[in-house]
């Protein structure tokens, strides 16, 4: 993809749901655009033909300012093909704090790690994992700038849990140098709709405990799961377990 110890970290307040719109960062947060766009020039007098013609494709824009430079975004549904470009993907990060989670509580621990990209090993174990849970059904959604996937989620294939009201958020990465900009929102609240729309009731996520994810997490409705999956607990005991409800 916890609790009464709320993580100390900057949320974006974001629209909950995908619209097919044309957004662009505002002083932290994202706002609708008059902006045109490629789209815009060839659908101008028909902007209802144009919604409807993304709905179909499962296209959605975001233009989000990143300095000096202006990103168009296409957020869709990706082939289960597409999973090798994972690789375009750069998970390096800083990290300067880590929580474990203790007795229903998150109990935070200072580091200093520089976490870096995936090397060659790692990206083939993940790509081989997720192109199993995508060739039995599972979703990917990619966030596309140009030719450059910066950003990725990976939806699993079927309701797990007792009464099999929960289905996994599998994998949500957003390159470093596109983080802080809406696109994992909205990569996490499509990911929410499709999960819905297959008839589950929560969504059961397995964060890397670092203090960027779990505060993502947290500020977008996630909560410590009372009850771990035992299987993945098992596969990732570090990982904080969370559930959202849908």
């Amino acid at each position: 993809m916890e609790r009464k110890d709320r993580a100390q970290h900057p949320c974006q307040h974001v629209n909950s749901t995908i619209e097919s719109v044309l957004f662009h960062r505002k002083k932290g947060g994202l706002r609708e655009s008059t902006e045109t766009s490629p789209f815009d020039t060839e659908f101008k007098s028909h902007p209802r033909t144009l919604m409807l013609f993304m709905l179909a494709l499962g296209l959605f824009r975001c233009n989000l300012s990143n300095k000096h430079r202006e990103l168009w975004l296409i957020i869709k549904e990706l082939n289960k093909e597409d999973i090798g470009r994972i690789r375009e993907i750069d998970r390096s990060e800083k990290v300067k704090l880590l929580y474990k989670h203790k007795e229903g509580s998150l109990v935070p621990e200072k580091v200093d790690l520089n976490v870096p990209r995936w090397s060659e090993q790692e990206c083939a174990e993940r790509i081989s994992t997720l192109s199993r849970e995508l060739s039995k059904g599972g979703t990917l959604i990619g966030a596309i700038e140009g030719n450059l996937l910066a950003g990725a989620a990976v939806l699993g294939h079927e309701l797990i849990g007792d009464n099999l009201e929960e289905i996994q958020l599998v994998f949500l990465h957003v390159s470093n140098g596109y983080r802080r900009k809406g696109i994992a929102s909205k990569l996490f609240n499509l990911i929410c709709k499709i999960a819905k729309d297959k008839g589950a009731k929560r969504l059961y996520i397995s964060s890397t405990p670092s203090e960027s994810a779990v505060g993502f997490y947290l500020c977008h409705g996630c909560e410590l799961a009372t009850e771990v999956n035992k299987e993945l607990f098992q596969l990732e005991p570090e990982d904080i377990h969370m559930i959202k409800e849908l």
